[in-house]
């Protein structure tokens, strides 16, 4: 097993109050997001692992250099 190949998934949840101009606005949306996670303390869902499940939920990922 190569480090690698080793992932870490978080999951974050954000429930904001319903907004037309949210719904139709993603960089409104967006912000209103970056407010929620930029908070001292929130919660998220970890997993680890090489080959995580497909969620099916859209996914940033990011490739990083491992020293």
């Amino acid at each position: 097993m190569n480090r690698e190949d080793l992932k870490i998934r978080a999951t974050i949840e954000v429930e904001l109050p319903y907004s037309n101009e949210l719904i139709n606005y993603g960089d409104k949306l967006k912000e209103e997001i970056i407010k929620v996670i930029t908070e001292e303390h929130f919660s998220c869902k970890l997993e680890t692992g090489i080959d995580l499940p497909n969620t099916r939920l859209p996914t940033i990922a990011k490739k990083m250099m491992m020293e």
